[in-house]
């Protein structure tokens, strides 16, 4: 998967140009200083990888969503204990099930954390609205938390879930 070049400004000046594959999973004090020292430039250097990984989410694309990945990684799930490689072998079963689609509806970014809502869609079972908070350290993943809900057809509200 190849990602075009990410550039990050801030006071006119160019802080960083380098390939998003060369900026996985970057811990901040490892991030170029001009980076790592200006909020606006972190901030738009992880909204432009959480755009990444979300894409990958939705792909299924689990090879990049572990480049994001960093351990210590935490999971708050109650049925995953923490660990990168559980986190892969939770993903790989998941993102397997046949004709499964995960639609990102948005995501929302700070300087610590991203959380994606999510729509995902799996023939034979209802629909499921998910929320997916992950806690960063630079531009990898360090945390886990996540909310699940069960898309009604019958629901009262006619905004609920998106």
């Amino acid at each position: 998967m190849h990602f075009p070049h990410l550039f990050v400004l801030a006071d006119t000046c160019l802080l960083a140009a380098a390939t998003s594959n060369s900026l996985l999973c970057t811990s901040l004090p490892d991030l170029p200083a001009g980076i790592a020292k200006t909020p606006g430039a972190l901030l738009d250097l992880q909204r432009q990888t959480t755009a990444i990984w979300a894409q990958a989410y939705a792909d299924k694309d689990v090879d990049t969503l572990l480049a994001y990945t960093m351990e210590p990684y935490i999971q708050h799930n109650p049925g995953a204990p923490s660990g990168k490689a559980i986190a892969a072998a939770g993903l790989k079963q998941i993102l397997s099930a046949p004709n499964l689609v995960n639609n990102v509806t948005r995501t929302i970014s700070d300087l610590d954390y991203v959380a994606l809502h999510i729509h995902r869609q799996q023939p034979g079972t209802l629909d499921k609205a998910i929320v997916d908070i992950f806690r960063l350290n630079g531009t990898c993943i360090t945390e886990h938390w996540d909310v699940q809900q069960v898309m009604y057809p019958n629901a009262t509200n006619p905004l609920a879930y998106f």
